[in-house]
């Protein structure tokens, strides 16, 4: 991870003015100075100065972060607070161990391509076993827990995935560019329909686009659980396929995916100097898609969708890539689209792993989320993340409220579709 010297500069940026006080999704809740990064910062500190010694309460309350980055990008000092709960969650992991659940899933099953394709290959055959409907009959329930709360609702696992709807190449008569498309898990094994509307979007604005067989989980769910030996070596894997093909670009429909590939990946090899190098050449050309689309004549050929739509601003998309005003653009200049602004912008509370072991919490935050997007009128809610998705369609289902979440390159796919008849 980041050296010692780096992560007590970072330390020190802190002036615990308490600007993370007003935009902090788990503070929002519960109202305590642990649950806000100043307070979790002030414990990093003192079990780095020896003024603390590490216990599993101060492990479960540097647990209870979302690593939304909300703290660090309203930081007026520059202090990283996702970073230096990330370092307090690594020490945690040295020092507590970790749980069988969490080992066999992180570091057994997710780090090794053939093992996770096999497993989920396995779980699209026995999910109706081990899955019963969700409330009208969206998405699952679980039958037995087994990690997840049994009140979650989770999308199906998709009859194909991407991989298998999809050729390797997709390609277009004189293509203006070249991209990779990194998909992701969810966008492969439950949001197949994602996938296929981003490459008919890019192939309608004359963009090849590759799909990389190879290509794996990008590795956050286990980089921000502090996890870094697994992390770097799901990032090697990845690095190793994506620094072979030569393109324009490598393009993302998820932040998460994106700020793992952008910002992470040459993080976790600074120690590294050849791999580094390597994964700074990949940083450099990750794109979120309505980056790629915005730079082109995506308007041309689009059709009327008559629809209200709202947006969320996924965390890792706008805190971490900076991407905002991009989809909206997008959104806005499709014909018939009333397009209503969300003047909140809360967390949807998922992080990752984060719904799966605080669920009580992220609903809380979920519920807060969708009360503000519901109230501007809206049918569709559109997103640039697909576990933003499966969150506000979980709370969605709980709530039995009359709204779609969609990922933008749905709609702009829609819209052409519209056109063509």
């Amino acid at each position: 991870m980041l050296h010692d010297e780096r992560i007590e500069q970072i330390l020190y940026k802190c002036n615990r003015c308490g600007s993370c006080q007003q935009v902090c999704p788990v503070y929002d809740v519960l109202g305590v100075e642990s649950g806000l990064a100043r307070g979790k910062i002030r414990l990093v500190k003192a079990l780095r100065h020896g003024e603390l010694e590490l216990t599993r309460d101060i492990a479960k309350k540097l647990d209870i972060c979302l690593q939304c980055k909300r703290c660090t990008a309203n930081c007026p000092g520059g202090a990283e607070g996702d970073t230096l709960i990330r370092w307090g969650r690594t020490e945690s992991q040295k020092k507590l161990g970790v749980s069988p659940v969490y080992s066999l899933i992180a570091r057994i099953l997710l780090p090794r391509r053939w093992i996770f394709n096999t497993g989920l290959a396995m779980g699209k055959i026995g999910q109706k076993v081990i899955f019963r409907p969700g409330p009208n009959g969206q998405g699952m329930l679980p039958r037995i827990p087994f990690g997840l709360d049994m009140r979650r609702v989770i999308p199906s696992l998709a009859a194909q995935t991407l991989k298998q709807r999809l050729p390797e190449v997709n390609t277009v008569d004189k293509p203006l560019q070249r991209v990779v498309y990194f998909t992701g898990c969810m966008a492969n094994y439950c949001y197949p329909q994602v996938g296929e509307a981003l490459v008919q979007v890019l192939n309608h604005n004359g963009v090849e686009v590759i799909i990389p067989k190879l290509q794996h989980c990008c590795g956050m769910p286990v980089f921000a659980s502090g996890d870094i030996k697994f992390a770097r070596l799901m990032a090697r894997e990845n690095i190793k396929v994506l620094a072979e093909i030569k393109a324009d670009a490598i393009v993302v429909s998820c932040g998460s995916c994106g700020l793992a590939l952008k910002e992470h990946y040459p993080e976790l090899f600074a120690d590294d100097p050849a791999m580094q190098r390597k994964a700074q050449e990949i940083a450099a050309r990750v794109k979120d898609v309505t980056e790629v689309l915005t730079a082109l004549d995506y308007q041309k050929g689009a059709g009327t969708v008559n629809e209200k739509v709202t947006y969320h601003d996924p965390c890792h998309l706008k805190n971490g890539l900076k991407v905002s005003e991009q989809p909206r653009q997008i959104l806005k200049n499709i014909p018939g689209i009333n397009y209503i602004e969300n003047e909140h912008g809360r967390c949807c509370g998922s992080g990752g792993s984060f719904s799966l072991k605080h669920y009580d919490l992220s609903t809380k935050i979920t519920d807060r989320c969708l009360q503000e997007l519901a109230a501007t009128g809206a049918e569709i809610v559109a997103t640039g993340c697909l576990a933003c998705r499966m969150q506000l369609e979980d709370g969605i289902a709980q709530q039995g409220l009359n709204l779609k979440v969609r990922h933008t390159v749905e709609l702009l796919a829609a819209a052409y579709r519209a056109a063509a008849g």
